[in-house]
């Protein structure tokens, strides 16, 4: 999956323009991330769902997400769409954020969870994929851009544990799928990309990077890394809240 995208000509966005569009990406982005992931366990929690139906739940993201970059990413470069198929992501996955509104019981959730995060797994990626480009191009820093995502989490994390309750979780749904749907979706379109004359096969590049030194040792740390974060990530907010904490102190978590 790679964007390559067009050299400022007249009339069309400049370096620093499309910078500033990165960054505005990131931060929409993640700030929708960070309304949702602090606080959605506690929601299941308050749905009544037990710990075992939680935590699948919980592992449900990493796998779809094997399906869905791969399967997202090929659609995007096989007809060059790499804009439409980041914007309807983005639109599909905050859509899918309003019906938890109405969802209650542990399948209609577990459904909801697969089908938005097939829809949102892949944008991270290809919005890397085009930032990439642009820092390359550009000589500018890809840190710079993507330090606006980080901000945008903690801002969402922390500022709505300090107003969020129990009683009112249902403002998780409608803050990350307003952002998605519409801020997201709305800066996709803003990502300039030109045609790519020459594609290269999946199997082909995967044969390519497995070839490198170290490659498989970064697979094998990022897999280990994320089964050790997976059950800190998916129950820390309802510890804190089982020893008397607040949905504050969750967000302040999160943000940390």
């Amino acid at each position: 999956m790679s964007w390559t995208l067009q050299r400022p000509l007249a009339g069309q966005q400049t370096a620093p323009s499309r910078l500033w569009v990165a960054k505005l990406y990131y931060l929409v982005f993640f700030t929708a991330i960070g309304a949702i992931a602090p606080f959605f366990n506690v929601y299941l929690g308050t749905q009544g769902l037990s710990g075992t139906e939680i935590g699948l739940i919980g592992s449900l993201p990493p796998i779809m997400a094997l399906l869905a970059n791969p399967f997202w990413g090929a659609v995007a470069d096989r007809w060059q769409i790499h804009q439409q198929v980041l914007a309807l992501c983005t639109l599909g996955a905050g859509v899918i954020s309003f019906a938890f509104l109405w969802a209650t019981g542990f399948w209609p959730i577990l459904i909801l969870v697969v089908v938005m995060v097939f829809f949102r797994a892949p944008a991270p990626a290809l919005v890397d994929s085009a930032v990439m480009d642009i820092v390359g191009r550009t000589g500018a820093s890809y840190g710079r851009q993507r330090l606006f995502g980080s901000i945008g989490f903690v801002m969402a994390s922390y500022g709505l544990g300090q107003i969020l309750s129990t009683r009112d979780l249902d403002a998780i749904f409608w803050i990350h799928g307003l952002l998605l749907a519409i801020g997201c979706t709305f800066l996709a379109l803003l990502l300039p990309v030109e045609r790519i004359a020459q594609r290269t096969n999946l199997i082909t590049g995967l044969k390519l990077m497995r070839k490198q030194a170290g490659y498989t040792s970064f697979l094998a740390m990022n897999v280990l890394m994320g089964a050790g974060a997976a059950g800190f990530i998916s129950f820390i907010g309802l510890r804190i809240l089982a020893l008397g904490g607040t949905e504050a102190q969750v967000g302040l978590a999160y943000a940390l």
